[in-house]
Formats: structure tokens, sequence, C-alpha cells
């Protein structure tokens, strides 16, 4: 996740400023952060993976560019 993070993480900088982001994106960190609590791996990988694959390609898009 970290090195996810560090790829990635500037990229995010400019997206939250500049893209209208769904209200959700709040409620899917927080559902994150309560599977990695609850101590259940197999919850917080399929959480964290539904976020990131729910996330990556409104990303890509927004560096894409043809934009």
């Amino acid at each position: 996740i970290s090195a996810l993070h560090a790829v990635i993480e500037p990229y995010m900088r400019i997206w939250f400023d500049y893209v209208e982001k769904p209200l959700t994106a709040r409620e899917e960190h927080a559902a994150v952060i309560a599977a990695l609590r609850s101590g259940d791996a197999g919850q917080a990988e399929q959480v964290m993976q539904e976020h990131i694959l729910g996330t990556a390609p409104m990303l890509a898009e927004f560096v894409t560019p043809s934009r």
C-alpha cells in the first residue's frame, strides 16, 4: 500500500484540487479504516481492493494526456 501511495500521491493531490469528487470517497475511506481496525485481513483486503479498483479508472482518466 505504501508503494502504491507513493506512486499515485502526486496525481491524487492534483485530482483532488480539480475534480468534483463523489461524496462516497469519505465513506469508502471510513470503510477501509473500519476493516483494518476489525483485524479481519480478508475483509480489509476486499474493501481495499474495491476502493482501489473503483478509484483507479477515474484517476487514470484524469491523468490521460487526451484531457
